[in-house]
């Protein structure tokens, strides 16, 4: 079997996935034991990460609040729905200076900055890291962050995309701005750098302009782990084309194989190598010593977990008022313009081959925001790791912790070493000098 890739899901909050895990007492932060908001709760994090096995810290992010269907910041803050949350990319460069492997991602949304801008923030964490910079790239889907970066209204969906697509290639041709050996450092010339191998871009296109060249010289990658997170048919097109890495949310072996056979069919359509773009999927393990311990731990998480936030998140991501709507009612009955991946996860089957209803959705949604739920001993979690891995295919999977940094400590002390025996999975033993290069080994 080839190797497992191993992404650990945070937020820069008290919450990751789960809304109950700032309440868990296991949690760092209950009782400011180990602040969230100060470095040394990070520092930590990338450091347990590294040594237990993880190839990817990857930061969720965005520039506005899920309101809800109330359209109000109340229930967010009330529920600490990722808010408040902090800025990743003022985090990754000091997991950067503690860390020497490990690969750090963060979501940034086109929306935010020009391309120019983004460019530059991207090859300059590459250059801190040593090549280790991933950006998930995502088009905005809240209409609270369109109103906190001063749009009148997101683009329509597809469009949205395309916008994103023109923006990649203002910032492709800028990383590709400067020559590889455009640097020369030739002291007795008085030339640092041969202004021949440094050229302008001048591109002009639907949305943007962008003169260049690149403020920042050719970085270790060239350009950072493009990470791509949408499941439309728009946002899979988007990935196909420009991806390196794509992280899907799905329930069960059947949703997961058609996901990565729709993808490497649309990587050929795209002129692209399918083996060059690995796909992870969602999940969130609870781990015990035993089957009855994990459940133990699992119900009692569910415990941490109100319905009324659910209802609330749930409402939030797919951009549709569920508050009013019968919880028996099939969630796949409600037409939806937000998060497709998120419908798709809950309406297609419920894992058992059951529709999941409103009510049951919002109930998993506030914990587990669409991933499955892996519940057992670290045998049982790895078994089913490796059973899905072996069924659907796909390259790894996101770690969604329920609460920090216990849970992800805990899934690296359990379940890592038996993947590591079984599957051959060891990150430590990578050799590429990059993110890039490691992640594509086998």
């Amino acid at each position: 079997m080839k190797r497992i890739r191993l992404a650990l899901f945070l937020s820069g909050s008290v919450t990751q996935h789960s809304l109950g895990s700032w309440r868990h007492p296991h949690s760092a932060s209950q009782h400011n034991r180990s602040p969230w908001d100060r470095v040394p709760f990070w520092l930590d994090i990338a450091r347990s990460a590294e040594r237990g096995g993880y190839d990817l810290i990857f930061f969720s992010d965005s520039n506005g609040m899920n309101l809800g269907h109330a359209d109000r910041h109340d229930d967010a803050v009330r529920y600490a729905a990722q808010a408040p949350r902090l800025d990743p990319l003022q985090i990754l460069p000091a997991m950067a200076a503690v860390t020497t492997r490990i690969g750090l991602a963060a979501t940034q949304s086109v929306l935010a900055v020009p391309p120019f801008v983004g460019a530059r923030t991207w090859a300059t964490l590459d250059h801190l890291s040593g090549g280790r910079a991933g950006w998930n790239v995502v088009a905005g889907y809240l209409k609270s962050e369109g109103q906190n970066l001063g749009y009148d209204d997101l683009l329509a969906h597809d469009e949205r995309y395309a916008y994103a697509g023109e923006y990649i290639e203002v910032c492709n041709r800028l990383w590709q701005s400067w020559d590889e050996d455009a640097i020369v450092s030739d002291t007795a010339g008085s030339m640092f750098a041969d202004p021949t191998k440094v050229r302008e871009i001048n591109f002009a296109g639907k949305w943007f302009r962008s003169r260049g060249p690149a403020q920042v010289h050719r970085s270790p990658q060239g350009r950072p782990l493009i990470i791509q997170a949408g499941q439309s048919p728009a946002g899979r097109a988007f990935g196909a084309q420009n991806a390196d890495v794509i992280f899907a949310i799905c329930r069960s072996a059947a949703q997961m194989k058609s996901f990565r056979d729709d993808m490497r069919k649309r990587a050929i359509e795209a002129g692209r190598d399918p083996d060059r773009i690995k796909i992870l999927f969602g999940m969130q393990p609870i781990v015990g010593e035993t089957d009855e311990i994990a459940r133990q731990k699992a119900d009692f998480h569910q415990t941490l977990v109100p319905l009324e936030a659910g209802i609330f998140y749930l409402s939030g991501h797919l951009g549709v008022d569920l508050s009013s709507e019968d919880p028996d009612l099939p969630l796949r009955s409600i037409d939806v313009p937000g998060v497709q991946g998120i419908l798709d996860a809950y309406a297609d089957t419920s894992g058992d081959g059951e529709a999941l209803t409103v009510g049951e959705a919002a109930r998993r949604h506030a914990g587990s925001v669409g991933f499955p739920q892996v519940v057992g001993s670290p045998q049982r979690v790895a078994r089913w790791m490796l059973d899905m891995m072996e069924e659907a295919g796909g390259d790894g999977f996101m770690i969604s912790p329920i609460h920090l940094p216990g849970s992800a400590d805990e899934f690296s002390n359990l379940v890592i070493p038996i993947l590591e025996r079984e599957a051959g999975r060891s990150a430590l033993d990578l050799t590429g000098p990059t993110l890039r290069e490691r992640m594509m080994e086998e």
